[in-house]
This record gives C-alpha cells, structure tokens and sequence, in this order.
C-alpha cells in the first residue's frame, strides 16, 4: 500500500522565507533538497580561527 500527498508546490518567496527562518544559506538549503551544488560554492563563507 502507497501512500501519496498531493501538495502544492511553495513559491519562490515561500522557501525563501522558510530558509532563512531555519538560518540555512542557499547552498545548504539546495543541497539538503538534494539539488547538485557546484564544489567551491562554500568558499564565501570564512574560515574558522
């Protein structure tokens, strides 16, 4: 037996909202989505001291 959600899609403003309320960068959120994100991406964040 299958279970199926028919939700509707969020907007763009949507996840937008939701990813900055979680405090994820765009990277993280694509990446936790399970979208390809092109090495180096994370480069603009700083090293730790």
């Amino acid at each position: 037996m299958t279970l199926q959600l028919h939700m509707p899609s969020p907007s763009g403003d949507e996840l937008k909202t939701a990813r900055i309320k979680a405090g994820l960068s765009q990277v993280e959120a694509a990446t936790l989505m399970g979208y390809p994100v092109q090495s180096g991406t994370l480069s603009h964040r700083k090293a730790p001291r």
